[in-house]
């Protein structure tokens, strides 16, 4: 594997601009204390313990100052730098990736904050397959029976789960291949519509074919207060 790795440079993107209005907080979700760490620096870490060469952490508005004194209170050794983000995910992305241009990267590795349960091996095998296969994206088979409902909530189709899968982050990818779908999305504002992830950039943008990786059950999206729990319980079993 450290062979392979001497073959590419990459860079963590996390993504930690959000307001988190759904989970009804006082305070960004990105800075809720879990385990006595703000929310993104579990992920900072992660990022830090990976294989990536550096770090970005896309910040709010007027938030630079203020996320990098936490994170030099983590003693960070690995490069980080801060990129504001925009009103909408693919903005902040996008931001991001445009900053990445002059840093000749070969893989982007991109990362929602609000899934602090992310380890390095996970990282390491994402970046790997996205160097292998041009993309990689964690994801996770649907254990559940899934139906599609109308309008009335009244069934109209149960869905074949053998083919459907839950998609995490990261979402790896070579550079120049994201970089190029998302230029060509925002030429295009039709397009935009309903984009909640990288993936689907490079899906609607392009004709190449995204690699899933199989991912892990425990990386949960923290979105409400019972996922806050349950992240509490599994941080503190890592540590045990």
């Amino acid at each position: 594997m450290e062979s392979t790795r001497k073959k590419f440079k990459s860079v963590g993107i996390i993504l930690a601009a959000g307001s988190g209005k759904r989970m009804n907080m006082e305070i960004p979700k990105q800075y809720m204390i879990l385990n006595n760490k703000p929310l993104f620096i579990h992920s900072v870490i992660s990022y830090q313990e990976s294989k990536v060469d550096e770090i970005i952490v896309v910040v709010s508005s007027g938030e630079k100052e203020h996320c990098r004194d936490i994170v030099n209170k983590f003693k960070i050794k690995k490069k980080v730098y801060f990129v504001e983000g925009g009103s909408e995910r693919y903005l902040s992305v996008y931001n991001a990736l445009k900053f990445c241009e002059s840093q000749n990267y070969d893989i982007v590795s991109i990362h929602d904050c609000a899934r602090p349960m992310i380890t390095k091996e996970f990282i390491n095998k994402s970046l790997e397959e996205a160097f292998e296969y041009d993309s990689s994206v964690l994801a996770v088979a649907v254990k559940d029976t899934v139906k599609r409902a109308n309008t009335d909530m009244f069934v109209e189709e149960t869905l074949d789960r053998d083919n459907l899968y839950i998609i995490q982050t990261p979402q790896s990818f070579k550079f120049k291949l994201l970089k190029m779908s998302y230029d060509l999305l925002m030429e295009n504002e039709v397009c935009q519509k309903g984009i909640t992830d990288d993936a689907m950039v490079v899906e609607r943008m392009t004709e190449v074919k995204v690699k899933l990786t199989k991912g892990f059950y425990e990386n949960i999206k923290i979105t409400t207060q019972e996922d806050i729990v349950l992240a509490r319980v599994w941080k503190s079993e890592e540590k045990s």
